[in-house]
């Protein structure tokens, strides 16, 4: 079992989107390697009280894939594989942790989770990238700290005289 940093964006984040933004930040090349399934209509999928649906759904729609990449942090090439899901069905997935560490949300609301091997400059990508686009960080899923909330870096306005 390897260890990860994991981070669950705030809402739907498309592989594209993601991908761009990390050609901008990095200004690198990234390749996306992302199987998109349509596994059916929800209501004929027999949900369980153990799944919620993402508001507006009506397929069952998995993104799964890989974005890979190599960028260069403090004079270090690193390649990187950043795994990515996003599933129009929200599991209802360690209930009791969540509630008793305050992280109700994440069996509530629509998510995508994104993951990168603990090595490096993981930790300060996936950051970089939380702060983006607001949501949870799990710098290391094998340690006892818990996902913690990061906000949506505020963007400048921009003023048209």
């Amino acid at each position: 079992m390897g260890v990860d940093t994991h981070a669950r964006l705030r809402g739907y984040v498309s592989p594209d989107e993601l991908a761009r933004y990390i050609e901008r930040r990095y200004n690198i090349k990234v390749g996306k390697y992302i199987d998109v399934r349509n596994e059916g209509l929800i209501k004929d999928l027999g949900i369980t009280y153990s799944h919620k649906v993402v508001s507006g759904a009506k397929e069952y729609i998995k993104e799964v894939g890989n974005l890979c990449f190599t960028l260069v942090i403090n004079g270090v090439e690193e390649t990187r594989s950043l795994f990515y899901l996003h599933e129009t069905i929200i599991p209802i997935e360690n209930e009791e942790y969540y509630l008793e560490n305050g992280l109700r949300e994440l069996n509530e609301i629509d998510t995508t989770f994104i993951s990168l091997g603990y090595w490096a400059s993981s930790v300060e990508i996936m950051r970089d990238i939380v702060e983006e686009y607001g949501g949870w960080l799990d710098e290391n899923d094998c340690d006892e700290y818990p996902y913690y909330y990061i906000r949506k870096r505020r963007k400048k306005k921009k003023f048209n005289f």
